[in-house]
């Protein structure tokens, strides 16, 4: 599809407190970091029409999907490393 992105998101929540109860505020973090980088990500028009994945867990961003160019796929790894709070970036992009 030209002019849209499609863009899925993941939120895993793998620490627990002592009681066995997720540790929310991780996950708040996560999903407000999740939907920023994806935000950013899906409003750049030099992404229009890719396929590109977006997780997050503690901090740790991966990537994954499909682009046209090595340019495409370098400017989204770049805007993700971008944010506060990443810890690292994972890249599983591939070029067609």
């Amino acid at each position: 599809m030209k002019g849209s992105c499609i863009f899925m998101d993941t939120v895993r929540v793998e620490q627990t407190t002592n009681e066995g109860r997720p540790a929310l505020l991780e996950a708040h973090k996560d999903r407000a970091l999740l939907e920023a980088v994806r935000n950013h990500l899906m409003k750049d028009q030099r992404l229009s029409g890719q396929s590109i994945n977006v997780t997050a867990s503690g901090g740790f961003i991966q990537i994954t999907g499909v682009v046209d160019t090595e340019e495409q796929k370098q400017l989204a790894l770049d805007m993700a490393r971008g944010f506060i709070g990443v810890r690292t970036v994972e890249d599983h992009i591939k070029v067609r």
